[in-house]
């Protein structure tokens, strides 16, 4: 195995080796492209054109940078020339010949100034420098700075700064210009440093809108959409990006698992403006069916490499919300789409970024509330645990009591909630380094980060990196990202946190000589014996994980002419994934294995996946501007094909915890045998979209997105998506653009249907698998494994939505969305008849509609440029509401099932009722416990009441989804010090407490309980309390309304301070061009209505990072 494990490793040298290899090869030849021109022949004519004329075509005819001053060459005559085969260098000089004027060439670049200047050799270059910031006093990075009349030039570093030098006199104009800025020219004289501040385009709300495919002015824009900088999301935290997104939009909702918690190796579930399908009861879709689609620098990513990604190199991130904004990508916008720009490179000198960061997470436990050693002993013996029914029984439980009660009294009292958990100490590291030209530009980005989570031995590790290639040529600009990550994981071997809750606080976990304990005691109810779930950690216990993912985007960009681009995109996708899971003989789980099977103990798990995807696109971009017309216009067509499969092999039989390897095994699982699955999905599309603005008043957008997928059936491979959208930017109309109150107003509109795919490839094709049992005549056979549907069409959504944009006095931000979206031809079962052979097959039957509105409020409370100093408070909010306007007759009888079930089960289940809400909450109504007699009081829909529960009665109790939910906080900046706070609010929610049910009214003596069952359990007639009588065998409560109670919460989200050292002279002492540091906190607290045990299988965590920010 040692050997197999050393060829891996020098296989993966070697392609490391091969693929820095092939960058710096590919780099040369890019680089000697850029040196080749000054060599090259050259055919060139000029006839009766002025210097500036010739100077300007013969630029434009070779690509060469020239720099000259168009005012000091004046009217002056070039003479006539017909020049054939002759290089740039003579050609520019026969063109300067006899002008009074020469060329000299200093780092590529031709400098033509008088003859007489070039006489002085020793003349040194004047050199320019300053920094440009905005009005608020930020760094503008990427700001282009030109001498005017010449292509000469460079840009500002990551600081704002920028520094020219070249040899031109006399006075000078700087132009700077900025996307979404109003351009500034600057005379400069001398070489004092300067300082420029940019101001906002009043052609640009935020600049431009990116949506994955084009970028779109935003003053045209009539889509619902959010843009949030990397600057925004780091001061939410830094854990990852979804995490940061949760503390900016409500109308991204993303779920808080009670079960899972603060597991590093769980992916959040999440929706954008509510549920756009059935909950996945039966497995019909890839992933959970209502995860928006993610798009990365373009390309269609998943949710895991979003949350691996590194959050440092995240240049944007845009939520796409209405049928406006997302129906580009028709077939799978239905959830909405989430696009991710990274940053781009910037040309310049050399410039390296270091980021490094120590998290550390801590368990939160403050929402348990269990008994400790003295409590639930007192507990167990009112209820009567500790009683036998003929004196024998009696005996030995009265042994059992005074036994556990003189640990108690020696002052055993075990906090075993502490025992699998531990702070965290993690690190986190981002490396990039940029250099080059506006011809040529080359980044190179490494990250690495170690999660360790508050359970002992979980953690996730990811290393990523790759680099980008930057190259233009006259108007082609070629583009090639490479990344790769590799992540492995682990989850903890102390097995889940709900093991160690449910344990008595009066049993040790060690013995009196310090060794661990593997038998702690007996239950006093059922007499079961107990064992320590510590010791599954110290005998090998596996649970691993691990994906590696390369990538390769490859973009060209062809700028035909002023207002026409043409746009092409190849994106390939490799990722090989795997995992183990390894329990040998000795785990508790085969304790009790019985004795025919003692040498089948211990169980391994294999699991081995790898998939390919290659997409591709073009786009041609046409925009145009005439007296007040504005038209954009995009063409575009892509092709995708994708294909995965996955094996797992379950084997058992490892007597040893040393047999760590599935070679080891006895054989396969009993009834078992190796199974995988996988799955070829091919798509094909066309795009036209369109916007037109008049005198940037009266807005129009119209899109037709035409798609074909395998995945559905041969008669409806094609579906059609649109949207079209008006605007009306009222602040532009002449009675408002004298106003000094109204800044911006406008009013938007939009619809048109999106579609949703991402199910099992195969479900509208006929399936047959082969028999491997049995034989006939020596052949095998066939039998039927799925029916066909050919007309098994799209899922479509159509999204209605109306909103309004306004910022007063230019400090008050509001927006606010009303919005309606109906899904058609939801995917679901149709029940058939047996005789069939089938139960059900797929079909489109069923509609969903979700109604709701959003708002986001942001006041400017004050600023001051000069001190960098500004205050920012901000509010958000958003309601959905959904509703079942049709089910098929699968999911009714799905429903009758749920019912049979909900009799004796002691949680609520899902039902599907035409009317009724997906997140509603089905009980029986309760009028509370009689205090005669401790039985539960229900109330049946004709109002008479019962005391036997029947789920003909269940009725709609309340609803998960909150009436309102939102964000409130505040940033400040001053002088480099940076404070931000954000708090998340849920109002209106209502929720069913399994807490109460489990560790109170249906607690299991054997285990430690909640305290509430000390206090608020019926034990005697007359007694007015909450929850029936626990005692020592007791009944599942099936739903009541009596554990359905109002969720209104206030979460104390994310604090963040930072300080940049910008003012300190000493930073650019020791050679740097930026220094910052920053403390992040997140989950720091909670106040809610509701006490519910949060992260029952893995605890929830406070998380705090302290980050080191570098320029060199």
């Amino acid at each position: 195995m040692k050997k197999r494990t050393r060829d891996r490793h020098v296989r993966s040298v070697f392609l490391q080796k091969i693929l820095l290899v092939v960058f710096l090869m590919f780099s040369f030849s890019l680089s000697y492209a850029t040196t080749e021109d000054s060599t090259k022949l050259v055919n060139f004519t000029v006839k009766s054109e002025s210097l500036n004329s010739a100077l300007i075509k013969f630029k434009d005819l070779t690509g060469v940078q020239i720099l000259f001053n168009e005012e000091l060459l004046g009217d002056k005559a070039c003479k006539d020339l017909n020049l054939k085969n002759v290089s740039v260098d003579v050609a520019l000089g026969k063109i300067l010949e006899g002008s009074g004027f020469v060329y000299s060439k200093v780092d590529g670049v031709y400098m033509v100034k008088r003859a007489s200047e070039q006489k002085d050799a020793q003349a040194k270059p004047r050199v320019f420098t300053g920094e440009v910031v905005d009005v608020n006093g930020e760094p503008l990075p990427g700001v282009t700075v030109v001498v005017k009349g010449t292509t000469f030039g460079g840009a500002t570093d990551v600081d704002g700064k920028f520094e020219l030098s070249f040899t031109l006199e006399g006075e000078v104009t700087l132009v700077f210009s900025f996307v979404g800025m109003e351009s500034q020219e600057i005379v400069v004289k001398d070489e004092k440093p300067l300082r420029v501040v940019l101001k906002e385009s009043s052609e640009s709300l935020e600049e431009v809108v990116v949506t994955g495919v084009f970028e779109r002015r935003a003053e045209s824009f009539t889509g619902s959409a959010t843009t949030v900088t990397r600057k925004e999301l780091l001061k939410r935290g830094n854990q990852n990006l979804i995490q940061s997104l949760r503390n900016m939009d409500p109308a991204l909702n993303i779920s808080q698992n009670l079960s899972f918690g603060s597991d590093p190796n769980k992916l959040p579930d999440m929706d954008l403006r509510g549920t756009s399908s059935f909950p996945d009861i039966k497995g019909q879709y890839t992933s959970n069916p209502n995860l928006p689609l993610f798009i990365l620098d373009g390309f269609e990513t998943t949710l895991e490499k979003v949350i691996d990604l590194d959050i440092n190199r995240i240049e944007s991130v845009t939520l796409l919300k209405d049928a406006a904004a997302k129906a580009i990508y028709g077939s799978k916008a239905a959830n909405g789409v989430m696009v991710i720009e990274t940053v781009r490179v910037q040309s310049g000198e050399l410039r390296v970024n270091y980021i490094g960061s120590l998290n550390l997470e801590m368990p939160d436990l403050s929402s348990y509330n269990l008994c400790n050693a003295r409590e639930k002993l007192d507990l167990e013996y009112q209820l009567g645990a500790y009683d036998g029914n003929i004196p024998k029984q009696d005996f030995v439980k009265k042994q059992l009591y005074y036994h556990n009660l003189a640990e108690v009294e020696q002052g055993v009292n075990t906090d075993w909630l502490s025992k699998p958990l531990r702070n965290g100490i993690g690190h986190k590291h981002s490396l990039n380094l940029e250099v080059g030209t506006s011809e040529l530009r080359v980044g190179v980005d490494l990250s690495y980060n170690n999660i360790e989570g508050v359970m002992k031995g979980s953690k996730r590790n990811t290393i990523g990196g790759g680099f980008t290639v930057i190259y233009q040529y006259k108007k082609l600009l070629f583009r090639n990202q490479f990344s790769f990550s590799t992540t492995k994981s682990e989850d903890s071997p102390y097995g889940e946190f709900s093991e160690y809750a449910k344990l008595n606080s009066y049993w040790r976990p060690y013995n009196e000589d310090g060794t661990l304990r593997k038998y702690l005691g007996v239950g006093p109810v059922h007499s079961e014996s107990v064992y320590n779930p510590m010791y599954n950690a110290t005998i090998n216990t596996t649970y691993k994980k691990n994906y590696t993912d390369y990538t390769n985007n490859t973009y060209l960009e062809w700028n035909i002419k002023s207002g026409m681009k043409l746009v092409g995109r190849v994106g390939l996708t490799n990722r090989i994934s795997g995992g183990e899971e390894f329990l040998p003989g000795s785990h508790l789980k085969f304790v009790r294995t019985a004795e025919d099977d003692f040498f089948k103990r211990g169980s391994y798990k294999q699991t081995y996946g790898k998939s390919f995807s290659v997409s591709s696109d073009i786009n041609l971009n046409y925009s145009h501007n005439w007296d007040k017309h504005i038209l954009f216009a995009n063409l575009g067509a892509n092709i995708r094909s994708g294909n995965s499969e996955e094996y797992i092999h379950s084997a058992v039989g490892f007597p040893n915890d040393k047999m760590d390897n599935i070679i080891f095994a006895k054989q396969y699982a009993d009834n078992s045998k190796p199974t995988g699955s996988e799955s070829i999905d091919r798509e094909v599309g066309a795009l036209l979209a369109v916007n037109y603005s008049y005198d940037d008043r009266y807005l129009a957008d119209f899109s037709l997105r035409a798609s074909a997928s395998s995945q559905f059936g041969s008669d409806n491979r094609w579906g059609t998506f649109w949207s079209a959208g008006l605007g009306w930017n009222v602040h532009n109309e002449a009675f408002f653009k004298d106003s000094g109150v109204v800044r911006q107003l406008r009013l938007r509109a939009s619809m048109g249907y999106t579609g949703a795919q991402n199910f099992n490839s195969y479900q509208g094709m006929l399936l047959y698998n082969y028999f491997t049992d049995d034989s006939y005549l020596d052949f095998i056979g066939t039998y039927l494994e799925g029916l066909a549907n050919s007309k098994l069409k799209w899922q479509q959504k159509f999204d209605t939505n109306y909103g309004i944009d306004m910022n007063l006095w230019g400090r008050l931000n509001v927006k606010f969305d009303y919005y309606r979206s109906v899904t058609n031809n939801l995917l679901t079962d149709i029940t058939t008849p047996p005789s069939l052979g089938f139960n059900s097959y797929k079909d489109n039957l069923g509609k969903l509609l979700n109604t709701g509105y959003e708002f986001n409020v942001n006041y400017l409370v004050l600023t001051r440029p000069e001190d960098r100093m500004s205050l920012n408070v901000f509010v958000a909010g958003t309601s959905n509401k959904n509703k079942i306007k049709e089910i098929s007759n699968s999911l009714s009888s799905l429903t009758s099932s749920q019912d049979k079930e909900a009799a004796n089960s002691n949680k609520p289940f899902v039902r599907f009722v035409e009317g009724q809400s997906l997140n509603a909450i089905w009980a029986v109504r309760s009028k509370g416990i009689d205090p005669s007699s401790g039985k539960e009081v229900f109330v049946r829909p004709d109002g008479t009441l019962t005391d036997t529960w029947s789920a003909l009665d269940q009725v709609v109790c309340g609803d998960t989804e909150p009436k309102l939910m939102g964000n409130v906080g505040f940033t400040f900046e001053y002088k480099g010090l940076s404070v931000s706070f954000t708090g998340l609010y849920r109002i209106g929610e209502y929720m069913y407490n399994q807490t109460l049910v489990d560790k109170v009214e249906n607690a299991q003596l054997n285990y430690n309980v909640d305290k509430r069952a000390y206090y608020d359990a019926w034990m005697k007639e007359g007694d007015n309390v909450q929850f029936k009588s626990i005692g020592a065998w007791n009944k599942p409560t099936q739903a009541t309304s009596r554990f359905v109670q109002k969720l209104n919460e206030f979460d104390f989200s994310a604090l963040s301070i930072g300080y940049d050292f910008y003012r300190f002279g000493f930073v650019e002492k020791c050679g740097l061009e930026r220094l910052q540091l920053q403390f992040n906190m997140n989950d720091i607290g909670k106040i809610s209505s509701v006490q519910i045990e949060r992260g029952t299988s893995y605890p929830f965590a406070r998380y705090c990072s302290f980050t080191l920010n570098v320029n060199f």
